[in-house]
């Protein structure tokens, strides 16, 4: 309201607009309403005015530094036009009112932000923290088949609180720290077309005008926006998605992490892996070699558990107990059942074991020249059935594994499935073997126990534990940095013509007869160019 008032006297005031006589015919009147108008604003602001200012006098600015040191300067411009003022009688007062108002509402912005994320991360659902690894020697070791130097890997755990919510929501944007100096800049070069208009003859209070427009030229209106609009859109989208990345400190600590590590059942979810037939050999019983292989799968293969849980309907109670499961990597299972030494795998893995299986050609009758698996069952020593599966690729997953390719992230796959392979995952989702590699069964279990339920934990993005809420959070981070670096450039952009003109203008000395309205539909275009840019920016 003070924004739009002070704007409307001083257009009026410039173009002869209807405003009461009182107003037009004593110039102190007018003087004094800016001067109620900004005084007030600056009030309301009061802390992030003399914060702002504070750091830009010890050369520490900020991003309420320049709208800090504009709406001081339009008021000791105003106040000095009430003791010695004399012609023109705008001010800018309105331009400087803008930028606190766009100033104070970036911050209002960054405040709801903040709050809806402490109430989604304070409810009651199952919470999953994202945690970088700290172990080195295990990342190097786990990471050592990716040709990625420095790995940082990114892993998800099931958590019961979160820690640290304030320290990341608190945290300051690093990329619009670029903007200190510039402001400090803006501050010096101000003062310096002062000088030069002194210089040149101007009255003090002309001067003090002069000081009063470059710096109302070179104030951003987007100063705070231009960090809190990308997270909180950022933001928005990611509560559809069920993840919550509480402030700048955490998208920087996600998009340091060059590894992720998923879990065979998010490469192919339920419904992308099928089980289509059974057969049996010598006449074995097809109940039994299907509890043989349920019994083992539905405990230790995350990819194949629920197939076999469909074929018992769900029943556990029928399976049998198994004992010394071992898993070969990429090979198959072997494990005890009633004294009975039990192989689950691929043909390769029974053929290790000396157990022999039927030709290439029989095997193509059943997985049809090789677009499904077969997965071998042997029983003591005896082959007893084939099971005849699928793996189809799922649309979600490939858009998931394409933006990694494309921020260069390496993916660590989880699963002790041995039909699963980064040949096969690359193959099927089109992006290079290079950035897909298995985790090891001598390493699953140290990672299991970094992934293992922890009550609390600190976590840069917490989600619901899917993988649009997982992944989707990830990328999300890499886009928003990206629309900062944006936001950062058009500011900076703003600032910088805003002091050339400034300058240019005081040398010309016309830079008193450009006038308020010019200087804030100046202001205005910048804004807007900037709210349209990064709204058209997609997370």
């Amino acid at each position: 309201m003070i924004t739009l008032i002070l704007a409307y006297l001083n257009v009026a005031m410039e173009y002869g607009l209807y405003l009461p006589a009182f107003v037009t015919d004593i110039p102190v009147v007018f003087a004094l309403t800016n001067i109620g108008g900004i005084l007030l604003a600056i009030i309301i602001n009061a802390k992030t005015v003399f914060n702002g200012f504070g750091k830009l006098l010890l050369f520490r600015a900020d991003s309420h530094s320049v709208t800090s040191f504009a709406s001081i300067m339009a008021l000791i411009e105003s106040v000095v036009y009430v003791f010695i003022g004399s012609g023109d009688i705008t001010f800018t007062a309105p331009i400087a009112a803008f930028a606190l108002a766009f100033s104070a509402l970036g911050d209002s912005v960054n405040d709801s932000r903040v709050y809806e994320n402490f109430r989604t991360v304070s409810e009651d659902f199952d919470k999953f923290s994202t945690t970088v690894l700290q172990d080195q020697q295990f990342v190097k070791r786990l990471t050592r088949s990716l040709n990625i130097t420095d790995a940082s890997v990114l892993v998800k755990r099931k958590t019961g609180f979160v820690d640290g919510f304030m320290g990341y929501s608190e945290s300051e944007d690093k990329i619009n720290r670029i903007v200190s100096v510039p402001t400090t800049i803006v501050f010096l070069v101000s003062l310096c077309c002062g000088v030069v208009a002194y210089l040149t003859g101007a009255e003090i209070y002309d001067v003090i005008r002069t000081v009063a427009f470059a710096a109302a030229f070179s104030t951003p209106f987007i100063s705070t926006l231009s960090s809190y609009k990308p997270i909180a859109d950022m933001q928005r989208y990611l509560s559809r998605l069920g993840s919550v990345v509480p402030g700048f400190s955490a998208v920087d600590e996600v998009v340091r992490s060059n590894c992720i590590v998923m879990e065979g059942r998010e490469i192919f979810p339920k419904g992308n892996v099928m089980l289509h037939g059974i057969k049996t050999f010598e006449k074995e019983r097809i109940d039994k070699a299907i509890l043989y292989a349920a019994s083992v799968l539905i405990q230790s293969c995350d990819t194949l558990s629920h197939v076999f849980l469909n074929v018992i309907q769900g029943k556990t109670e029928m399976l049998y107990d198994v004992d010394s499961v071992v898993y070969e990597d990429g090979l198959g299972f072997s494990f005890w059942v009633d004294q009975n030494r039990i192989l689950l795998g691929k043909r390769e893995f029974l053929l290790n074991h000396e157990i022999e299986v039927p030709s290439r050609d029989y095997e193509n009758r059943y997985t049809k020249k090789s677009t499904r698996d077969a997965i071998y069952l042997a029983v003591s020593g005896k082959l007893y059935a084939m099971f005849v599966v699928s793996y189809a690729p799922n649309s979600d997953v490939e858009k998931a594994l394409r933006g990694f390719e494309r921020e260069g992230i390496g993916v660590l796959i989880r699963t002790r499935d041995f039909n699963v392979s980064p040949e096969r995952i690359a193959n099927m989702y089109h992006v290079p073997r290079s950035m897909i590699s298995m985790v090891s069964e001598s390493d699953i279990l140290d990672l299991q126990k970094m992934t293992d339920y922890v009550g609390h934990t600190k976590s840069p993005l917490t989600h619901i534990g899917t993988i649009s809420s997982f992944v989707g959070g990830i990328l999300a981070c890499y886009n928003v940095k990206r629309s900062l670096k944006m936001s950062t450039a058009i500011e900076l952009s703003c600032m910088i013509v805003g002091c050339l003109l400034a300058v240019a203008l005081t040398i010309l000395g016309n830079i008193l007869t450009v006038g308020v309205t010019a200087t804030l539909i100046f202001q205005l275009c910048w804004l807007v160019v900037s709210v349209v840019l990064l709204s058209l920016r997609r997370y």
